[in-house]
C-alpha cells in the first residue's frame, strides 16, 4: 500500500505496518494521510488529531464518503496544508480509523466497520 503524507512518501507490505504509522500520528499534533494501492482509487484520507480522525473515501474521482461518527463537538484537522474545521457528526476514533485501514487493506473497498454518509 502507498502512504503519503506531511512526513513522506512510504510503501507498507502489511497492515501492521500502516496501523503503527497511524498510532505515530496520532502522537503528533495534526497529520494528513492518504492510502491507496497500486492505482490512485480507491484510496482513504484520514485525517488525525490526537485521539480524533475523520476519513473521506474515495471510490472515484467524483464519488466520496465521509465518516460517520457520535461526538457531538466539531474538531480541528490539517487537511491540504490548512486548518479544516471537521463537523461533530464525521469525528472517529483513532481506533476506529484503523480498524478501517485494515479493513481497506484487505478489500480494497469502502469499510463496514463504521457508517459512512455520502458527499
Amino acid at each position: 500500500m502507498n502512504v503519503s503524507s506531511d512526513k513522506g512518501n512510504f510503501i507498507y507490505n502489511t497492515k501492521e505496518e500502516i496501523s503503527e504509522h497511524i498510532k505515530r500520528s496520532s502522537a503528533l499534533p495534526m497529520d494528513d494521510i492518504w492510502i491507496s494501492g497500486e492505482n490512485e482509487y480507491p484510496c482513504l484520507s484520514i485525517l488525525v488529531n490526537g485521539a480524533y480522525a475523520c476519513i473521506h473515501f474515495f471510490e472515484k474521482e467524483d464519488v466520496t464518503w465521509l465518516s460517520y461518527g457520535t461526538y457531538t463537538e466539531t474538531v480541528i484537522f490539517l487537511a491540504g496544508g490548512e486548518e479544516w474545521e471537521a463537523p461533530a457528526d464525521a469525528v472517529i476514533s483513532v481506533e476506529s480509523a484503523i480498524l478501517c485501514i485494515e479493513e481497506f487493506f484487505d478489500s480494497m473497498k469502502r469499510p463496514d466497520c463504521i457508517r459512512w454518509q455520502e458527499l
